[in-house]
């Protein structure tokens, strides 16, 4: 049996108090586990904390030495726990590091640098646990029993979705992803009245679009479990986060109905969210697949949720 647990469900920074003790306000963190105790990791916010604490105080009495953490990017709301992560200074741990690097800085280099002494007072040089850091490209790799397909996302920084497999289910990962757009064509909606400015090449780039936008659509196509950014509806995106690298959140929902998936998690909740506002866009995003006669499990992520697969 798989299981995905959800120990950070925030984007961009860490939001505690009385307004999201129900969502919870950790920034982004997930764990994966299969059958044969392999425990997957995805991203390292402060989520990755508490996470870290369980692997103490539960699962080193099972025998556990070594885990992996695969990160979607490098933006600080998903590496920003990783130094307080516990098992890091446990001698006799080993933890297995997947990242996109960034041109000519390595994953190690660029987790390091928020260790340096000015920010933080152990080096990751000064670390107990063995790391093993792989820099990772637009290509499948595997880590013990699952199988990992990463995919570009839409984002200001390199940014991956994972497809995992692993005991016949699929889960797959699509936060921190803006739409493809034409903004030439939406910015001046005349031009392709006339061929000779520009029409041509503002029609390729709209196939482009296209193209890219549905290879997502493949991409989270027949996913047991989809996580989805659920940073902003479309009427917040068009109100100032248009380029922020998220959403629409109806766009991609949409999507979703074509590719299709079985249960689809909301996630990566905007830090000015309280959890009023996320139980109240559930509520319209609910009526919003309805009006699509679109049948999916439609499921908010919040701290402590456990799915079983």
């Amino acid at each position: 049996m798989l299981t995905v647990k959800f120990w950070g469900v925030r984007g961009s920074i860490p939001v505690p108090g009385e307004d999201t003790v129900k969502i919870g306000g950790n920034t982004s963190c997930i764990e994966i586990m299969n059958d044969k105790n392999e425990l997957l990791i995805i991203d390292a916010g402060t989520g990755i904390k508490n996470l870290g604490n369980h692997i103490v105080s539960a699962y080193l009495a099972t025998g556990m030495k070594k885990c992996s953490l695969i990160l979607t990017h490098t933006h600080w709301d998903h590496i920003q726990g990783l130094p307080f992560f516990t098992p890091l200074y446990l001698k006799d741990f080993e933890i297995y590091v997947y990242g996109p690097a960034r041109d000519k800085d390595t994953i190690e280099n660029i987790l390091a640098g928020q260790m340096n002494y000015p920010y933080y007072p152990v080096k990751i040089s000064d670390l107990k646990a063995k790391i093993f850091f792989n820099d990772i490209e637009e290509k499948p790799f595997t880590i013990g029993s699952y199988q990992i397909i990463p995919k570009v996302l839409n984002h200001p920084v390199k940014t991956y979705g994972y497809k995992i497999f692993c005991e016949g289910k699929i889960i797959t990962t699509v936060y921190d992803h803006e739409i493809y757009r034409n903004v030439v064509l939406e910015d001046n909606p005349m031009i392709m009245n006339d061929l000779k400015i520009g029409g041509e090449e503002v029609l390729e780039a709209s196939k482009e679009v296209s193209r890219r936008n549905q290879e997502i659509v493949d991409f989270i196509r027949d996913s047991n479990i989809l996580i989805y950014d659920a940073f902003c509806t479309e009427k917040e995106y068009y109100d100032g986060k248009q380029g922020w690298g998220h959403g629409p959140i109806e766009f991609l929902i949409e999507n979703t109905k074509h590719a299709p998936v079985r249960n689809l998690v909301l996630f990566h909740h905007a830090p000015e969210k309280k959890d009023k506002d996320v139980l109240k866009m559930k509520k319209y995003l609910e009526n919003f697949v309805k009006s699509l006669d679109y049948k999916v499990n439609l499921i908010i992520a919040k701290e402590g949720l456990k799915i079983k697969l």
